[in-house]
């Protein structure tokens, strides 16, 4: 619904020798809202998206392309009579190839080519064996250890003036760690993360 109210106010920009002012102000703000909304930094870890695939940032820009949005932020720029929103369009079209590298537009085409095919293959196949490895390193061992049990370690004292019972082997007695089972600090949420330069490939589509 909202991507239809920008296109209602946008077609005012074909009329721009009978736009009045406030008018021209409403475009203006619609463009600012758009570069914010692409602006919102990535979260990668919380998408949890690998390559060629569509994250939140490529639905924003497809949503764009499908309801018209951005052929007439092309035409803004191409206009001459629109160069009060020319500094708008172009954060807007630098935020659309935000996360891009030069090197993946220029091998987008019509058809995926052989070379990308085998790549992502490659690549699915290496995740399905760190898949497995995974796990396979989570299956319990089939026979007991032999030293399992508890220890007593002698003329070493506990704070009951009792000798220390380990409830595991140990090689040395130094190895012996008393943080192992306290309750770590929590971390401090308040500082500011700096945004991380991020580079990924997006959907076939969106590129």
């Amino acid at each position: 619904m909202l991507i239809w109210i920008f296109i209602y106010t946008l077609s005012f920009i074909q009329d721009w020798a009978l736009r009045s002012e406030e008018q021209s102000l409403l475009i203006e703000r619609i463009l600012v809202l758009i570069r914010n909304v692409l602006q919102v930094p990535s979260n990668p870890e919380a998408e949890c998206r690998t390559d060629n695939d569509a994250s939140l940032h490529d639905q924003v820009i497809w949503a764009l392309h499908q309801s018209g949005i951005l052929d007439m932020i092309l035409y803004i720029i191409s206009s001459a009579d629109e160069h009060q929103f020319h500094l708008h369009c172009l954060e807007i079209l630098c935020l659309l190839y935000r996360e891009q590298t030069a090197e993946n537009l220029a091998e987008a085409s019509m058809q995926r080519s052989l070379s990308e095919k085998q790549r992502d293959e490659q690549e699915l196949m290496a995740a399905r064996r760190r898949e497995k490895q995974r796990l396979t390193a989570k299956l319990p061992p089939v026979r007991h250890s032999r030293f399992g049990g508890t220890y007593v370690i002698r003329n070493l004292k506990s704070v009951s003036d009792r000798d220390i019972i380990c409830h595991q082997p140990l090689e040395r007695v130094v190895s012996i760690d008393f943080d192992r089972e306290k309750q770590q600090q929590k971390r401090s949420h308040r500082h500011v993360h700096e945004e991380a330069q991020v580079t990924r490939r997006s959907a076939f589509s969106v590129r």
